[in-house]
């Protein structure tokens, strides 16, 4: 699995994905223990706070932690549903349960998926790969849905920027996974962007110094952090013609 990411443009992502035959057979955290617990959920974001203290030092707050929290576990589920389709052709809609995590992300992120549930859907042309993207996007709608009220409290932000987070990882994906046929940036993108929710809409392509980036809908707060920077793609650089 962790060769089938790399070669469709992941190898940079530090996702170290490992194959169960079964639930039972998981170790780590699941989206679904994140929603039913609340201790669980606090726990792993006390751990994130914990390693952002260590790394950023005494400006690094908590609800900036909890945002990283969710944009991990958004993204290693995107990047299964929606990633690997325009490499590959394949989407990998994983239930809540099927997908365990060793948290807090650090260098490596240890994943474990068990394919006894996960649902594979294959594309072999465009139409098709704009089907996918269309499922992927319902999928991480109903999936990330149940942990919108659990992380209230933690994110100290509301709905939009929940599902801004969401949105831009899995955008994030679709990108990366689309990174070495460049001219099918923009086009999977809208393929995604199909206007429904609870996901936000407006996807597109935005000039930077490394190249055409996309615009994100939400902000992932590291500028908040003493000594760091707005990023190209932040939705609070005003943009430019």
């Amino acid at each position: 699995m962790t060769a089938l990411l790399r070669s469709a443009g992941f190898g940079g992502e530090g996702i170290d994905l490992q194959v169960c035959p079964d639930r039972g057979s998981l170790g780590g955290v699941t989206l679904a223990g994140l929603i039913a617990d609340e201790r669980r959920l606090a726990g792993a974001v006390d751990e994130y706070a914990d390693l952002h203290q260590q790394q950023f030092g005494p400006t690094a707050q908590r609800h900036v932690a909890a945002l990283w929290l969710l944009q991990d576990v958004a993204y290693v589920h995107a990047v299964l549903a929606a990633g690997l389709v325009e490499a590959h052709g394949v989407s990998l809609l994983a239930p809540a349960d099927a997908l365990s995590m060793e948290l807090p992300r650090d260098m490596f992120f240890a994943v474990q998926l068990a394919t006894d549930v996960v649902t594979t859907r294959v594309a072999t042309n465009d139409a098709e790969r704009a089907g996918l993207y269309r499922a992927a996007r319902a999928h991480l709608g109903d999936l990330l849905g149940g942990l919108q009220q659990p992380m209230r409290t933690h994110l100290k932000a509301g709905s939009r920027s929940f599902w801004a987070c969401v949105t831009d990882m899995a955008t994030g994906a679709i990108c990366t996974g689309a990174g070495r046929r460049p001219a099918r940036l923009q086009p999977a993108l809208t393929e995604f962007d199909d206007g429904t929710g609870p996901l936000l809409s407006g996807e597109r392509l935005v000039p930077s110094p490394a190249g055409p980036i996309r615009r994100r809908h939400g902000c992932c707060l590291l500028y908040t952090i003493e000594g760091m920077s707005l990023c190209f793609s932040c939705p609070r650089i005003p943009e430019t013609s």
